[in-house]
């Protein structure tokens, strides 16, 4: 399921949204979710509730949209943000969080469809491509963008994402062929990481959105260093 939120304390404006969703090809593959103000959404995220899009109101009364937005990433990066308001006023600072558009009521609404269909459909790409790791419990399939990085030791790789360890026994130097197409870098003789999950690299130490740290080769270090910009403007 595709899990959408509203964020709105207009109960008109969001009706009109519910309305103008329920018009999607894919519509019964969406769960709606709606939050009258800013805090009920940062509520949601701080009792692990995840959506994959947001439909956020700028001008709320207790927590505004810039401020739900900033707190929303330090919890996730990749939620999708769209900004649907009645001014202009904060259409630069809703940048600063990576919005990906900023919509003027009243919506156009084959615009904000087309939109919203074209987010979908790259979730659900994204959401169809699996790893399967074969090991002594037998075959796990593993959603690439769950995975932050793979480590090798001797011939043991060891698969991490944000809930779990997987190993299983392989050569790094396959891994890193069969993921070069899809946003993962070798940047260790020892690592493989996915460029999403990349907060921070200083020197020769990359930072995950985890806390992750891992080692930057240092000849590798502008082949990575490039790859990410590209990576961060082809979003």
């Amino acid at each position: 399921m595709i899990k959408i939120a509203i964020v709105d304390d207009n109960p008109f404006d969001t009706k009109w949204i519910i309305n103008c969703l329920e018009k999607l090809d894919c519509a019964n593959e969406c769960e709606i979710t709606c939050f009258s103000d800013g805090q009920d959404l940062i509520d949601a995220y701080k009792n692990d509730q995840r959506f994959d899009i947001l439909l956020l109101d700028m001008l709320m009364e207790k927590v505004n949209g810039l401020d739900t937005a900033k707190f929303v990433r330090t919890f996730d990066q990749d939620v999708e943000i769209l900004i649907i308001t009645s001014t202009l006023e904060y259409a630069v600072e809703g940048y600063t969080v990576n919005a990906r558009r900023y919509y003027l009521k009243p919506l156009k609404q084959d615009e904000f469809l087309k939109e919203i269909n074209t987010i979908i459909q790259n979730l659900k790409k994204n959401d169809s491509l699996t790893l399967s790791i074969h090991n002594s419990q037998g075959v796990t399939k593993i959603k690439l963008n769950e995975i932050y990085y793979i480590e090798s030791l001797t011939r043991t790789l060891t698969i991490h994402t944000q809930t779990s360890q997987i190993a299983m026994i392989g050569k790094i130097s396959e891994m890193e062929e069969s993921l070069s197409n899809y946003g993962f870098m070798r940047v260790h003789k020892s690592f493989i990481v996915n460029l999403k999950y990349i907060k921070n690299i200083f020197k020769d130490v990359i930072t995950l959105d985890n806390n992750d740290t891992i080692l930057l080769s240092k000849h590798k270090s502008k082949q990575v260093h490039d790859a990410l910009m590209e990576y961060i403007q082809n979003r």
